[in-house]
């Protein structure tokens, strides 16, 4: 568990979300609302907000270009980049709880097709658990012992 996880404003915008998916290296950022837990943002809630009809604008129809697909998903980029993420924060996101056991976290992620568990104590988040975290605990644990 990342007991630092990255946290951002519910006020803050899109572009700020890039910025520090980006920066950190992460899919999953925790929201905050004055300092308290809000919720969730994920990489993925970010892209399908400002490609809300990808598979349409991507089928090449009658006069519709690949290019232009592009073009409108630009235009999407500059038109959402000072939107504030308040309306695209998961703020009851599936979570865990620090006594949780491991396989519980691993059935949720897969169950769920999340990257990434917040875990909350007495409704605090006290850290994040990724897919990797969980994948090294598993392996580090059938590893045999230096008496095996």
């Amino acid at each position: 568990m990342d007991s630092t996880p990255v946290a951002i404003s519910l006020d803050a915008t899109f572009r700020d979300a890039a910025q520090l998916f980006v920066a950190h290296q992460t899919s999953d950022l925790v929201v905050e609302d004055g300092g308290r837990y809000a919720g969730i943002l994920s990489e993925g809630d970010l892209l399908r907000a400002l490609l809300p009809d990808f598979e349409a604008r991507t089928k090449t129809v009658a006069g519709v270009s690949l290019e232009q697909a592009y073009a409108a998903f630009l235009d999407s980029g500059r038109f959402n980049a000072d939107r504030t993420i308040r309306s695209i924060v998961l703020t009851r996101p599936v979570s865990l709880s620090p006594s949780d056991p491991l396989l519980k976290a691993a059935t949720l992620m897969v169950d769920e097709h999340v990257r990434g568990l917040p875990v909350l104590e007495d409704g605090a988040i006290v850290g994040m658990l990724s897919r990797a975290k969980v994948a090294w605990a598993i392996l580090r644990e059938r590893e045999p012992s230096a008496s095996d």
